[in-house]
């Protein structure tokens, strides 16, 4: 459980930053037009900024994530259990698989809609 955890805090840290950024007008924001001016450019690139909020959540989710991993390992470390290690490969390989898929599918949402 503490590895699905895991997996889902690195899928919403992701999720977080990468929301604003999915649709194909950021995409084309970002590429560097001959033909537009630079207050048009940092207009584009203050639309995908995240804002102080999501930042500082960003940094807490990846600190949770970071204090699961720190509790694996000692759970691991403290009692040299075969089961915990496995487990815990399972869980991850799960959580990258099912969050994995999650992420395809909103992209390929996202770039539909665009």
């Amino acid at each position: 459980m503490l590895s699905l955890a895991i997996e889902m805090f690195q899928f919403l840290q992701w999720y977080m930053v990468v929301r604003k950024r999915i649709t194909a007008n950021c995409l084309n924001s970002l590429i560097v037009d001959l033909h537009k001016s630079p207050e048009e450019i940092n207009e584009a690139q203050r639309r995908i900024r995240l804002t102080v909020c999501e930042r500082v959540t960003v940094t807490l989710i990846h600190f949770a994530g970071r204090a699961l991993h720190l509790l694996i390992i000692y759970l691991i470390i403290a009692t040299y259990n075969i089961g915990y290690i496995i487990s815990n490969a399972a869980g991850m390989m799960m959580g990258s698989l099912v969050f994995g898929l999650i992420k395809d599918s909103i992209v390929i949402n996202r770039v539909k809609k665009e």
